[in-house]
């Protein structure tokens, strides 16, 4: 699935019509949204907290509000920390898998060629000139 000029997608984009560098873009900053209102979400809890050391025999009601209101803000942190976790992800497709085929391919054919030399050495498969003649 190639964009182009004559095709409905443009050049580069991805599926949900993004290119990578903007799904990058886009992850990095829903994950900082994410950890900040993680974090954020303590903040009412010392509140109400604080507020009952000062008066313990007053509305309990408050005190359990924060803690809802506590669990709504973390839970919507944590979400976003997984959809910009994932449009993260989408976006280091393309450069972490270009970069494994250019560095990683010459190493696994040297580790292949090697580990089918040492299994014909110690008698598995066929002799090396029969294997060379079938090439």
């Amino acid at each position: 699935m190639v964009g182009g000029p004559g095709t409905a997608w443009p050049a580069g984009a991805t599926l949900i019509g993004l290119s990578g560098p903007r799904l990058r873009q886009v992850g990095i900053a829903l994950v900082g949204i994410g950890l900040l209102l993680f974090f954020l979400s303590f903040v009412p809890i010392f509140l109400a907290f604080n507020s009952f050391m000062q008066n313990p025999f007053g509305s309990a009601g408050s005190m359990f509000g924060s803690f809802f209101l506590s669990f709504l803000i973390g839970a919507l942190g944590i979400i976003l920390l997984g959809v910009g976790g994932f449009a993260l992800r989408l976006g280091l497709v393309r450069p972490v898998t270009s970069y494994v085929a250019t560095e990683a391919a010459p190493a696994i054919q040297t580790a292949a060629t090697a580990f089918g030399e040492g299994i014909r050495e110690a008698g598995f498969g066929p002799p090396e000139s029969e294997a060379r003649s079938c090439v």
